[in-house]
């Protein structure tokens, strides 16, 4: 349309061999969150199956030499505490299928502190290099039946299952769910864990270094389903030892 409107506006022709090569790669071309219509038509119908990935391949430098994600709250790994709110979270979905947890640094330990859970490991090899490298592993581990993957951070302990079935409902209840990026938002705030539609898996899975999802999410903007949450545990994670210690009191119960 802006192509047409400069035309007119520049007293060019505008005939129809004009407005035919516009449909070949302008109006029509095909980006994730606006398929092209003749694919909308020939795609056949799948059921929904929605898997998690489960992001614990971080170093956790900033907590010096303690790996984060093992660190005990309540008598249970930290890594557990996310591990165990997905994995009930998502099966309370009748279209949930796996659960990937992408591991890298202290890979056994932390497979140790998930044991008897019904979740598939994957390890990371590339893992120093950031987050971009563990999303991608995640990615490119789910299996071809699966029309939407919510990416979860390892160190959210906070995290209820009732805030997983939330999202999950709130991404699969749209129509355009495979082409829709999901996000909680906490008094204005974008938090985590975010849904992502079959039609960004491909660039989930390029990605690399310490970007994670970001850049996709500022390309994308237009195909973000932003949804109201009332509990800012989407928004705290635990970065240094502080944050460790405030979220260990909280999940006791105490005053923080």
């Amino acid at each position: 349309l802006d192509w047409v409107l400069q035309l007119i506006l520049a007293k060019q022709p505008l005939d129809r061999r004009e407005l035919a090569q516009l449909a070949a790669g302008g109006l029509l071309m095909e980006i994730a969150s606006r398929p092209m219509p003749r694919a909308l038509v020939t795609r056949q119908l799948t059921p929904n199956r929605m898997a998690g990935i489960l992001l614990a391949a971080g170093s956790s430098q900033r907590m010096g030499a303690a790996n984060k994600l093992l660190q005990p709250i309540n008598g249970k790994a930290m890594i557990r505490h996310v591990a165990e709110a997905l994995v009930t979270g998502l099966n309370s979905k009748t279209d949930a299928s796996e659960i990937v947890v992408v591991l890298g640094h202290e890979a056994d330990k932390v497979a140790a502190a998930l044991a008897d859970l019904p979740v598939r490991m994957v390890f990371n090899p590339d893992h120093a290099s950031g987050q971009g490298s563990s999303v991608a592993t995640g990615a490119g581990a789910l299996g071809a039946d699966v029309t939407d993957g919510l990416i979860c951070l390892g160190d959210m302990p906070l995290l209820d299952p009732s805030i997983f079935t939330m999202l999950a409902d709130a991404h699969l209840d749209r129509s355009d769910h495979k082409r829709l990026i999901t996000l909680p938002v906490f008094e204005g705030k974008r938090g985590n864990p975010v849904i992502w539609g079959q039609a960004f898996f491909a660039d989930l899975s390029s990605l690399a270094g310490d970007a994670g999802g970001r850049q996709l999410l500022d390309d994308h903007q237009a195909a973000q389903n932003l949804v109201p949450c009332d509990s800012p545990a989407i928004i705290r994670d635990v970065d240094t030892a502080e944050a460790l210690l405030e979220i260990t009191k909280a999940l006791s119960g105490t005053n923080h």
